[in-house]
């Protein structure tokens, strides 16, 4: 909870993942790329790209 709080305040601003967690990053790359693509492009495209 403590770093949960710490993230919200937005005093961090960005978290570091180690090499070790390579899902974690994998995910923020496709979450990444999902939120930034302009609007209207399909889900295949993005992942086809």
């Amino acid at each position: 909870m403590d770093q949960q709080r710490s993230f919200e305040s937005g005093l961090i601003p960005y978290v570091q993942f180690g090499r070790n967690e390579g899902g974690l990053q994998h995910f923020h790359y496709w979450l990444d790329r999902f939120v930034s693509a302009p609007a209207g492009v399909s889900t295949a495209a993005l992942l086809a790209a």
